[in-house]
């Protein structure tokens, strides 16, 4: 009977200390579940800050995917000539007169031409013109700047931006063509610039 007495006791304390780790374990994890629900909901306060009023971040989508010009916007128009394979640019400000125009509008707006580049502060507009080039299209002018013999785009009194640096010096060119390029030699085109170029007296 005493046997038998000590172990139903065994099995009463082995059931004690079972249920005594059953309550610390669910204790543990009552801790961390709270922990885990602190963090998302203080992640989610912080991400609802930080996120922009619905109405802002719709309205930034929009200006992106479809974006409006203003006063200030710089309109370029490209023109490339395929009877000389020049490109020709004229730019001005919309104004009143432009501004407010989505790319449907500005298609309308000018039929034939392309638009190739759309932001609120720039458009590029492009279109191709068959035949010869009009007068002064691929203009060049060889000329002297600094001891150097250079390459610029139009023709002396309405020069253009310089094209090349060849690198020549004017000192190693005869007399003739030294006073040719100070006055300022027009061709017209790249083919007839290099012709020249390598028809260049030399004094050496």
């Amino acid at each position: 009977m005493r046997y038998r007495m000590s172990r139903v006791a065994v099995r009463r304390a082995r059931g004690k200390r079972r249920l005594k780790r059953v309550a610390a374990v669910s204790l543990v994890l009552l801790i961390l579940a709270a922990g885990a629900g602190a963090v998302y909901w203080s992640g989610e306060r912080a991400r609802q800050r930080a996120a922009p009023p619905s109405g802002a971040a719709e309205e930034g989508r929009d200006a992106a995917v479809d974006p409006v010009t203003g006063p200030q916007t710089v309109i370029v128009f490209k023109t490339a000539w395929s009877g000389c394979g020049e490109e020709t640019t004229r730019t001005e400000t919309a104004g009143p007169a432009l501004a407010g125009l989505h790319r449907a509008d500005l298609v309308r707006r000018f039929p034939g031409w392309e638009v190739a580049f759309f932001r609120p502060g720039q458009v590029i507009l492009r279109q191709v013109r068959e035949g010869p080039c009009p007068d002064g299209v691929g203009d060049r002018t060889i000329t002297v700047k600094e001891g150097r013999v250079v390459v610029f785009a139009g023709r002396p009194g309405s020069l253009g931006e310089m094209l090349w640096d060849t690198g020549i010096m004017v000192d190693s060119l005869l007399p003739a063509d030294r006073e040719k390029l100070a006055r300022g030699l027009v061709v017209r085109g790249d083919t007839e610039v290099w012709r020249v170029l390598e028809g260049l007296g030399d004094t050496e």
